[in-house]
């Protein structure tokens, strides 16, 4: 487990006054392992407070979503075979109340807490479950020396509660949860990155993207390729965000080629641009000011349901207005939180896919056939996006930065962006022909092995392989219409089958 951070001991007497035997303080926020590593598996934390008279709370705690395929239970008019049932409890409930120190959790069980009571204190809830407080030690939690005691209940359950971090493990006869970290005001073991950690920059960092973009409008592909360079000049904190001002180099080129025929393309062109500009970073939560990020990080914790953006408002850098997603976080090889999606659909009826049907249902949302990815990494930001839809496709890669004097890839001086030295076409584009075809595609710019996929007009994957020696994909298979090719290293191509 990663070392905590040390704590003088007025600072843990002081949290341990103000936790008291609360099975949670709603200043902090608490992280959970469920396979007995340091991975934050679960973060619960309070989102509202409502005060119900005199020493009494009511707690809502955020939700958390899962992962189903195929979805058992889901709607009648919803497509059952891959999606995310949101809204759900944490292993906590959905919400607690409190008066003094007994608490009461709402979730699949009513449960009741007398976090106060001593040694062989009981008491029996109106679901009939029974509490017992079998044991009180003194042992260190989170490594600082503390009070615990075992609070048992009749349907299996069991809390180990802590008088200075709450509640530090859950059993059940399935799941156990422990606590590795405490988060706000005081910091202790294991962390999860808010927004502004992912985001952490100073003075001379640097951050460069390569993107590219790919498109039609029935009659022309049209291509893209683009870099961006950040330069971090300055950093001013306020209380709520920090504003970076940035020094903003980019190039930009695009080319059109005729889907079928000879019909008149523009033939293509570059841009390139210098300015000044300024990056607003949210701690906890996102703005289109922060023109890295996306509101997917709105809700930013494991397993939490991200919601898509407001239809007719920008969504951000690979987030979308009609499709959410699902938080997933681990530790790469340097530590570092590593937060990326899992991208779904709208819960609307469609008429133009056979995946995505589903009335509007606030609980369960079906997988989109589109792929959208957003990757950010703790203390780097935006790493890697990409979003494949049939009409258009694009996608954008951190390929260069110096970030605390650590510099990684490829950081490109300011003349040869803007004087767009570097760019190839040849280095993103696998180029295949003929288009229209009938029976194979030939592939220019691959190297023999490489993995790839041919999608349908539905978003299918209809055939898949890797290219072979003779660098020719055999499509006789296939029906007439319109697909897309997708190579491992370039950027996805539209072409026709005919017969």
């Amino acid at each position: 487990m990663r070392s905590c951070i040390t704590l003088v001991i007025i600072v843990i007497h002081s949290v341990a006054m103000g936790q008291d035997w609360a099975l949670i303080n709603p200043a902090y926020r608490y992280n959970y392992s469920d396979d007995g590593t340091d991975t934050i598996s679960n973060q619960i934390r309070v989102m509202e407070v409502e005060t119900l008279g005199f020493d009494g709370f009511r707690y809502d705690f955020n939700p958390i979503s899962r992962s189903c395929a195929p979805c058992l239970g889901t709607p009648s008019m919803c497509d059952t075979q891959a999606g995310l049932f949101t809204d759900l409890p944490q292993f906590l409930g959905h919400s607690a109340t409190v008066t003094g120190t007994e608490w009461t959790l709402f979730g699949p069980d009513t449960l009741v807490v007398q976090a106060g009571s001593s040694v062989g204190g009981t008491w029996v809830a109106a679901s009939g479950i029974q509490g017992t407080v079998s044991a009180v030690a003194g042992i260190e939690t989170l490594g600082v020396p503390d009070s615990v005691k075992r609070i048992e209940l009749t349907n299996g359950m069991s809390f180990l509660l802590s008088k200075a971090y709450g509640v530090v493990e859950f059993i059940t006869e399935s799941e156990a949860y422990t606590l590795v970290g405490v988060q706000g005001a005081v910091n202790i073991g294991e962390r999860f990155p808010r927004v502004i950690d992912l985001f952490d920059y100073q003075p001379g960092d640097i951050l460069q993207y390569r993107g590219t973009e790919n498109g039609t409008d029935g009659f022309c592909v049209h291509y893209a390729n683009e870099r961006n360079k950040y330069v971090v000049l300055s950093r001013t904190e306020d209380v709520d965000h920090t504003i970076y001002t940035v020094r903003s180099v980019r190039s930009y080129q695009y080319y059109s080629t005729p889907l079928i025929g000879m019909f008149g393309c523009d033939g293509g062109g570059t841009t390139t641009s210098e300015d000044t500009v300024q990056l607003v970073i949210q701690h906890d939560g996102w703005t289109p000011e922060n023109f890295l990020g996306s509101c997917w990080l709105d809700q930013l914790w494991p397993q939490a349901f991200a919601e898509p953006g407001v239809e007719t408002e920008f969504a951000g850098q690979f987030a979308s207005n009609y499709a959410g997603s699902q938080w997933r976080g681990h530790l790469d090889e340097a530590g570092r939180y590593v937060c990326e999606p899992t991208a779904l659909g709208s819960p609307q009826t469609s008429a133009m896919s056979t995946v995505m049907v589903c009335d509007p249902e606030p609980t369960y949302w079906p997988v989109n056939w589109d792929e959208i990815i957003g990757r950010y990494v703790e203390g780097i930001g935006f790493t890697y996006g990409r979003y494949l839809g049939f009409e258009h496709s694009s996608e954008k890669i951190l390929e260069g930065y110096m970030i605390a004097g650590v510099e990684y890839g490829t950081v490109t001086p300011d003349d040869i962006i803007l004087n767009v030295l570097q760019s190839s076409w040849s280095d993103t584009r696998s180029f295949i022909g003929p288009n229209p075809t009938s029976d194979e595609l030939a592939l220019s710019f691959s190297t023999p092995g490489t993995s790839y996929r041919i999608i349908d007009s539905q978003g299918r994957a209809v055939l898949m392989g890797r290219s072979s020696t003779s660098l020719r994909v055999d499509v006789q298979t296939l029906s007439p219409g319109s697909y897309l090719f997708i190579q491992d290293g370039s950027a996805p191509e539209r072409f026709m089958i005919v017969h």
